[in-house]
C-alpha cells in the first residue's frame, strides 16, 4: 500500500501558527459587527478593543470553543445518503455556476437559466459527487431576486445530492433554508441536507450580516463551514506563514462565534480561500503553488485539532483545458489527498475561480477517480501474485486466456479516467478535452435524477408565491 499523508506542516509548525493565531486574537483583537455577538463574547470573557465594535479574544476562550465544537456533523443528500465527517470519511463536491461559463463549444459567455438544471444534472450523474454548490444570482437575464429563485428551483429539480450555498444576503439565505426544508422532508435539523459556507472578512472582521446568517443556519440546522478568503499583499500579510497565521485566526473568530451561538455545534473548517494578490496587476490569483499549500495547512491545521474540513481546490488560473489545466487542478487536489479532508470541492471549477464548464466537471471526476485508484496502491494477496499464473505461463508464454486475466479483465485491476486520449497508430483521435464534453452531453441528455416529485411540486409552489410577493412589492 501507499503512504497515507502527505505533510506541509510539521508538528512544531502547527503549534508555532495557533499560537501566532491566538496572538493576534488576544493582542489586536477582531471587528464584530453585531451588538448582540459582541456582548456575548464579553459574557465569556472577551474584553473591548482599541476601536468601537472591536473585541480582543483570550486564548482560553478560543480553547474553550475549540473543546465544545462538535466533531462528527452528518449531511444527508437528498437521496438519503449519510455523508460523514470523521478522519477517515471523504465525498466529493461540485459548482453549477459561475459569474462565466467557459463553453466548450460557444467558449466564453455569461450563464443561462439552463446551465444550471444541465450542470446539476450532470454533477448527480458522475458516482463521486454527493455535494453540489449553486452561486446566487449568476444569470445576468433576470432580475437579481428572480434569478435566485428560478435558479434554486431548476437545481432543486436535478440534483439528488446534498447542497452547498453562500447566499450574499438575508433574503437569499432566508430562501435556500426555506428550499432545503422542503427537500428534507419538512426537517432540516433531523436531516440537514444543506451545507452553508459563511465567511469572515479579511483582515480580521465578522460582518453584522454574516453574523446574522451563521445564526439563520445554525437555529435551522445547515451545517455550517466556516473559512476566510485573505489575499496576500492585499487583506493580510504577503509572507505564506502571515498568510496562514491570519487565515486561521479568521477561522478560528468564526469558529467561537458559532460556539458562543451555539456551544456544541459542528462546523467544517474550510481550506483553499487563502491566496495571493499579482501585486502588478492587481488580480487575486485563486489558483498555483501558494494556494496549494495554504490550503493544505489549514486542513491539517484542522486535523490536528480533530475537526472537520472541506477544500475547494479544483481550479485553476487558465481558461483552456491545456497542460496547465491539468497540472494546476491535480496539484490542488494532491496537496491535501492524503490528509484528513472530508469534502473535495469546486469540481467544475476554471478560469482563476471566475468561470466552470460542464467539461471541466467530467475532467474533475477523472481526476478523482484516478486518485482514488492511486489512494488503493496495489493489492498483494496471494491470489493476485499471481504465482501459479506464471509458472503455468513459463518463458515465453501468454495470459490472455490466463484464468485471472479472464477473472478481472473487467474490473479496475487497471483504469484509465474515461475521457483520458488513448493513441491509435502513433495519433490521439480525439483529445482528452472532446471527450470529456461529448460524455457531459450523454449524461446530461440521459440522466433521469430520482428527485421526489411531491417536494419538488412544493418547491414550486414556493418559488411562484416568493415571485407574486416580490413582484407586488414592487
Amino acid at each position: 500500500m501507499i503512504a497515507s499523508e502527505i505533510r506541509i506542516l510539521s508538528d512544531d509548525d502547527q503549534a508555532r501558527v495557533h499560537d501566532a493565531a491566538l496572538a493576534v486574537l488576544e493582542r489586536r483583537g477582531v471587528l464584530v459587527e453585531e451588538p448582540l455577538l459582541r456582548e456575548q463574547l464579553k459574557a465569556r470573557g472577551g474584553t473591548d478593543g482599541r476601536n468601537s465594535g472591536e473585541i480582543l479574544l483570550p486564548r482560553e476562550l478560543v480553547e474553550e470553543c475549540l473543546l465544545t465544537a462538535g466533531r462528527e456533523p452528518v449531511l444527508y443528500c437528498v437521496s438519503g445518503k449519510a455523508l460523514r465527517h470523521r478522519a477517515s470519511d471523504r465525498y466529493y463536491a461540485s459548482i453549477v455556476t459561475d459569474p462565466w461559463i467557459v463553453d466548450y463549444r460557444e467558449g466564453l459567455r455569461k450563464p443561462r437559466l439552463d446551465d444550471i438544471a444541465r450542470h446539476a444534472r450532470l454533477s448527480d450523474a458522475l458516482p463521486l459527487i454527493d455535494n453540489v454548490h449553486l452561486m446566487d444570482d449568476t444569470v445576468p437575464e433576470l432580475d437579481s431576486a428572480t434569478s435566485e429563485l428560478k435558479c434554486l428551483e431548476a437545481f432543486a429539480a436535478n440534483t439528488t445530492t446534498s447542497y452547498h450555498c453562500a447566499p450574499g444576503t438575508l433574503r437569499g439565505t432566508r430562501t435556500w433554508l426555506d428550499v432545503a426544508e422542503i427537500m428534507a422532508g419538512g426537517d432540516l435539523k433531523r436531516r440537514p441536507i444543506l451545507m452553508a459556507y459563511v465567511p469572515t472578512v479579511s483582515p480580521l472582521t465578522l460582518t453584522e450580516q454574516n453574523v446574522k446568517q451563521l445564526r439563520m443556519f445554525i437555529e435551522r440546522g445547515a451545517v455550517c463551514n466556516l473559512g476566510p478568503c485573505a489575499i496576500g499583499g492585499a487583506t493580510a500579510p504577503w509572507p505564506l506563514a502571515g498568510l496562514l497565521a491570519q487565515s486561521w485566526a479568521e477561522f478560528l473568530l468564526a469558529l467561537v462565534a458559532a460556539q458562543v451561538i451555539q456551544p456544541g455545534v459542528p462546523v467544517l473548517g474550510s481550506g483553499g480561500g487563502a491566496h495571493p494578490m499579482d501585486m502588478a496587476t492587481g488580480e487575486s490569483l485563486y489558483s498555483g503553488v501558494s494556494k496549494s499549500l495554504a490550503s493544505a495547512a489549514v486542513i491539517e491545521l484542522c486535523a490536528w485539532l480533530d475537526l472537520p474540513t472541506i477544500v475547494g481546490n479544483y481550479t485553476t488560473l487558465c481558461s483552456n483545458y491545456g497542460m496547465q489545466n491539468g497540472m494546476e487542478s491535480a496539484l490542488g487536489v494532491f496537496a491535501t489527498f492524503f490528509g484528513r479532508c472530508n469534502c473535495f470541492g469546486s469540481m467544475g471549477s476554471i478560469a482563476n475561480a471566475c468561470g466552470m464548464s460542464a467539461a471541466q466537471i467530467v475532467l474533475h471526476h477523472d481526476l478523482a477517480e484516478t486518485l482514488e485508484r492511486f489512494r488503493r496502491g496495489i493489492d498483494v494477496t496471494d491470489e493476485k501474485l499471481a504465482v501459479d499464473s506464471i509458472v503455468a505461463a513459463g518463458p515465453r508464454g501468454q495470459f490472455l486466456d490466463d484464468p485471472l486475466t479472464l477473472k478481472y479483465l473487467r474490473s479496475d485491476e487497471h483504469f484509465f479516467p474515461p475521457s483520458m486520449e488513448r493513441c491509435a497508430g502513433g495519433a490521439d483521435v480525439k483529445t482528452m478535452a472532446e471527450r470529456a464534453q461529448e460524455r457531459a452531453e450523454d449524461l446530461i441528455a440521459s440522466h433521469k435524477p430520482a428527485v421526489p416529485g411531491d417536494r419538488l411540486d412544493e418547491v414550486r409552489r414556493y418559488v411562484a408565491t416568493e415571485l407574486r410577493l416580490i413582484r407586488g412589492s414592487e
